[in-house]
């Protein structure tokens, strides 16, 4: 994730392909490095807009969009609270503070 966007989210583990800091895939050798992504996959459902991924077409929540608009507080935690949770994490927290770079993700199993 970009930084100054948002601090790194606390999430649960999932194994897969892992990214690099460019979001590029990351090699291990001659083969994909695989391992826990939780982390990755909110920092993608939070860069992402609606319509990027073919597959998953209403999964984005647009964060770099959400950044040069005004900032309803209450109204960005609920938004971001409900696209985690449609995208199927569970007991998903948004800690705001005074400014969006100060934002938090915690979800726990």
């Amino acid at each position: 994730m970009p930084k100054g966007l948002f601090k790194k989210p606390v999430c649960m583990a999932r194994i897969d392909i892992l990214l690099d800091n460019n979001l590029d895939l990351m090699e291990d050798g001659d083969d994909w490095a695989e391992g826990e992504c939780g982390e990755i996959d909110v920092e993608l459902i939070t860069l992402a807009t609606k319509g990027d991924n073919k597959e998953f077409p209403f999964s984005g929540f647009a964060a770099r969009e959400r950044i040069g608009a005004r900032l309803n507080k209450q109204q960005f935690i609920s938004d971001y609270t409900n696209e985690l949770t449609n995208d199927g994490f569970k007991n998903v927290k948004i800690i705001m503070g005074d400014t969006i770079g100060d934002t938090q993700v915690q979800i726990s199993d």
